[in-house]
């Protein structure tokens, strides 16, 4: 039984943070066409600390969430579209709107210690259509 790889390409909404969140939608509409030409099963892309990120507490984006999910799906033609949710950043206003522009993934990331809380945000995001994936770190206590 053979089992296909699915790759995630998550460059642009992680490498946000090493350019303070200042790619320019153009920009990452570009980076992302490439990426849908090699053949990735799904891009993430967006604001280092997903929807609802660019604030003063976590550095302001060049554009808006909105501007960079217009801009992507205009020039992604197979790729999945992904975003990262962090519950107590973005909230479902965030989440309807991507769905309403192409996402179809929304990675929901928090400690798992909050698993309670992820559980509601995964339903939220399932309710609303979108693949849900978590992504549940582990946090140390010493």
């Amino acid at each position: 039984m053979s089992r296909a790889i699915k790759i995630l390409d998550v460059t642009l909404r992680d490498g946000m943070h090493v350019v303070s969140h200042q790619l320019t939608p153009q920009q990452m509409a570009t980076l992302a066409a490439g990426i849908d030409g090699i053949g990735a099963d799904s891009i993430e892309f967006g604001h280092g600390n997903g929807l609802g990120g660019s604030s003063v507490q976590y550095g302001f984006a060049a554009a808006t969430d909105l501007e960079y999910i217009k801009a992507v799906s205009a020039v992604v033609t197979k790729t999945k579209l992904a975003i990262i949710i962090i519950p107590g950043i973005g909230t479902r206003h965030e989440l309807a709107m991507a769905v309403e522009h192409g996402v179809s993934i929304a990675r929901l990331a928090t400690q798992i210690t909050e698993c309670d809380i992820a559980r509601q945000h995964i339903k939220m995001a399932a309710e609303l259509g979108l693949e849900p994936r978590a992504v549940l770190p582990c946090a140390s206590v010493i």
